[in-house]
């Protein structure tokens, strides 16, 4: 070839040189090509090395071999600012997935979202500048710059120092809604706890509308229910309300540690650091609280009150053994259960030391099996001694404190029957014989028994009335 056809596009913004024979309106020099450039407007973007390669290879060409000899350059606009959130922001509970066995555990298979204080929950991402562009006459396109993400803080969530973070200032349940982001520290449920709900893992207080469903879980820092809870475990750090009741198949697990407010509890299990107020009855219960209880009806199960224990009636007419521990601390008793175990525990580790024990000529007698077993029981040894102390030392320090201090009597106000056994940690005694209320059953220290007292207004009662 010799020749190029040249082709000016200022709305593309390319020059472009196509090898052709020479015809009118071709060039076959570099400076036709600058003074073509020129008379068209062209002055930035040229590319002069590409120009040179163009006329030095022309000669060799195919006809049609193109070359960009100039070009603009378009804006590149910014990006905006965005953010990366770190944790669920729907306030809903969402499907999380299955168990690497593949079966899907349903009732862990949906969960809501709840942080503690001090989680951060979101990155604030800045938005990116735009770069400028520019035409062939040199003329700058202004790029657009990206525009800075927009988020309102409301309840629970502030800015870091140099606003790149958004972190919880409470525990709850992040939310971002209508551009308002917040940590909402009660979680209501406006249905059951079931399948849809999935059990319910939750730093604030839960609201249940319905009921607890069957072997379903809640967990939470204070927790109401509107329904009935089922076989199930409800376990909180607060206060406790359940408004329908509690029927627990015998199978079902209530932990509170705070005060509990129950309609009726039947056949549960259940656990209050604080004081228990049942409106109804206790059937066939297992109840431990270190505070006081208080029901209309106790039939049937086991009911420890570190406080005292009172209630309308105690028992059935039918007899239904019922017993009541008034006084007791089932703190206390479940580390006094631990320490018995491992006590039993010491015995067995001192065994095989016992006649080695600060005897060195009788300990380097032995053969190195029996030296190696010596030394393996020893380790064991003080392994449990130091839990042992631990428990001790446990037990201590809630004896010792003033809100522990029990209260060992029964206040009936209507009706004892028979076959209800009251038990103490000095006394006992097992009623077969009705007795009429209102009386207090109190501890006869003289004969290890139980023994009905007159029944009196308590002390504020009675300032009260005298005031």
């Amino acid at each position: 070839m010799d020749a190029f056809s040249v082709t000016v596009d200022h709305e593309e913004m390319v020059v472009t040189l196509q090898a052709s024979s020479k015809l009118p309106g071709t060039i076959t020099t570099s400076n036709e090509l600058k003074e073509l450039l020129k008379e068209n407007n062209v002055f930035k973007g040229i590319d002069t090395a590409e120009i040179n390669k163009a006329f030095q290879e022309l000669k060799d060409l195919k006809d049609g071999k193109k070359y960009i000899v100039a070009q603009g350059k378009p804006p590149i606009n910014g990006v905006d600012g965005k953010l990366e959130f770190h944790v669920n922001v729907s306030g809903k509970a969402e499907y999380v997935g299955v168990e690497a066995s593949g079966a899907v555990d349903y009732k862990n298979a949906v969960s809501v979202e709840s942080v503690v204080e001090g989680t951060p929950l979101v990155t604030i991402i800045p938005p990116k500048l735009g770069v400028d562009g520019y035409n062939l006459s040199g003329k700058v396109i202004a790029a657009k710059n990206g525009k800075e993400v927009n988020i309102i803080l409301s309840e629970g969530a502030e800015f870091n120092a140099d606003r790149t973070e958004v972190i919880a200032t409470s525990h709850g349940r992040p939310v971002l809604s209508h551009g308002i982001f917040s940590v909402r520290s009660v979680y209501d449920v406006s249905g059951d706890v079931c399948f849809e709900t999935g059990n319910i893992h939750f730093n604030g207080h839960v609201n249940v509308f319905g009921n607890v469903q069957d072997e379903f879980i809640i967990e939470a820092d204070s927790i109401e229910i509107n329904g009935v809870v089922g076989n199930s475990k409800v376990k909180s750090k607060g206060d406790l309300i359940v408004r329908g009741g509690i029927n627990g198949k015998g199978r079902s697990e209530i932990i509170c540690g705070g005060n509990a407010e129950i309609k009726y509890i039947n056949a549960a299990n259940v656990e209050v650091k604080n004081n228990l107020i049942v409106k109804k009855e206790i059937v066939n219960s297992e109840i431990k609280c270190n505070g006081n209880v208080t029901s209309k009806k106790i039939i049937g199960g086991s009911v420890s009150g570190l406080k005292g224990i009172e209630a309308m009636q105690i028992g059935s007419e039918v007899g239904t053994p019922t017993l009541l521990k008034p006084g007791l601390n089932y703190e206390v008793e479940r580390i006094e259960e631990a320490m018995s175990v491992l006590s039993s525990q010491i015995e067995t580790a001192l065994k095989p030391i016992k006649n080695s024990i600060g005897d060195r000529v009788f300990f380097k007698k032995l053969d190195s099996e029996k030296k190696e077993v010596v030394i393996k029981s020893c380790e064991y040894f003080k392994k449990i001694k130091k839990a042992y102390i631990r428990l001790l030392d446990a037990k201590e320090r809630i004896l010792s404190s003033e809100r522990f201090e029990p209260i060992k009597e029964v206040v009936v106000l209507s009706r004892l029957y028979q076959d209800v056994h009251i038990k103490t940690s000095l006394c006992s005694k097992r009623f077969m014989k009705e007795v009429g209320g209102p009386a207090r059953i109190v501890e006869d220290f003289n004969n290890a028994t139980m023994k009905i007292a007159p029944y009196q207004e308590s002390d504020d009662e009675e300032d009260n009335s005298e005031g």
